[in-house]
């Protein structure tokens, strides 16, 4: 989708969206079926700044962006789903990401 997001290409961005779902799909049921796999999603920046807006007819729109007319300044979300998700809960930096990723594989303290 980064790609799809910086040439601001809404059909590229559809297909990479749906293959995306997918992916995402099959991970969860995995995780769910396991019981001890942790999925997280995540990106590493927002790109394209795709809006989605109308009351009558779906229209869309990428925004300008803030940095190199590509990336915005957008927070990305993170989602977790399995054992240590509840680590990933709420709004944080990004940087706080490995730390949180750390804690919850027990490698802490290890350089």
């Amino acid at each position: 989708m980064d790609m799809a997001g910086s040439v601001k290409n809404y059909t590229y961005m559809l297909e990479e969206l749906l293959d995306f779902d997918s992916t995402v799909a099959q991970a969860k049921a995995f995780a769910q079926e396991d019981g001890n796999t942790l999925v997280i999603v995540c990106g590493d920046h927002e790109t394209g700044g795709l809006i989605i807006y109308g009351s009558k007819s779906m229209e869309l729109y990428y925004n300008t962006s803030q940095i190199n007319g590509k990336e915005t300044c957008d927070p990305v979300p993170v989602f977790a789903l399995g054992p240590g998700a509840e680590q990933f809960i709420g709004f944080f930096d990004n940087t706080e990401l490995k730390s949180k990723l750390e804690k919850v594989l027990g490698l802490t303290g290890i350089r």
